[in-house]
């Protein structure tokens, strides 16, 4: 009886081994196995893209005034020349204006005035549109704000119109003799 107790006992025990071993076999495969995918011939379809709901229109025609401001903060030194750009021209409402504008390491100041982005549909009133702020920063590479002479250039519908900008230590003036096409207002502001 003893004996036969053991073998059970040692049955049991090999039953036991015997079936660990097969869990942990191989428990990559047994993991791709079952994170394996299907093949499909489906092609998934790309979103498609939001319509435009704006265009671009030519300045043709339009007569644009560049409004001239200063800016100096309370805060520290920081100051510089800005414009607003506002047009003769009546565009849909929520219209804006696209420009380019930069300073060079020479202070040439350079604006291009590119177009109108106005809705497809227009929708409510017109009117005339204004940019945003058309900024001059200056630092260190650009310290335009010291007296001196700057050249100014406004490209609009292929014109290409110039003046310049005369700082002294109390005023900015602008030295622009047109009055069509683009203007400046106003030609005088104190600093």
């Amino acid at each position: 009886m003893k004996n036969l107790t053991y073998v059970v006992l040692a049955l049991l025990l090999a039953v036991a081994v015997i079936a660990s071993c097969k869990k942990s076999e191989n428990p990559i495969a047994s993991n791709e196995k079952s994170n394996a995918r299907k093949v499909t011939d489906t092609i998934p379809t790309p979103p498609t893209p939001p319509k435009d709901t704006t265009k671009l229109v030519p300045l043709t025609g339009d007569k644009i005034t560049l409004h001239a401001g200063l800016y100096k903060s309370s805060h520290s030194d920081t100051s510089y020349v800005y414009f607003v750009a506002q047009t003769a021209n009546l565009y849909c409402a929520n219209s804006e204006i696209n420009f380019n504008n930069s300073l060079d390491v020479n202070n040439n100041f350079s604006i291009d005035l590119l177009n109108a982005q106005v809705p497809i549909t227009c929708k409510g009133a017109t009117g005339t549109i204004s940019s945003s702020t058309i900024v001059f920063w200056q630092n260190n590479q650009n310290p335009y704000l010291v007296s001196g002479s700057y050249p100014i250039k406004v490209t609009l519908n292929g014109n290409i119109y110039t003046g310049s900008i005369n700082i002294s230590p109390t005023t900015i003036t602008f030295n622009w003799n047109y009055t069509s096409g683009v203007l400046i207002t106003p030609t005088q502001i104190a600093r």
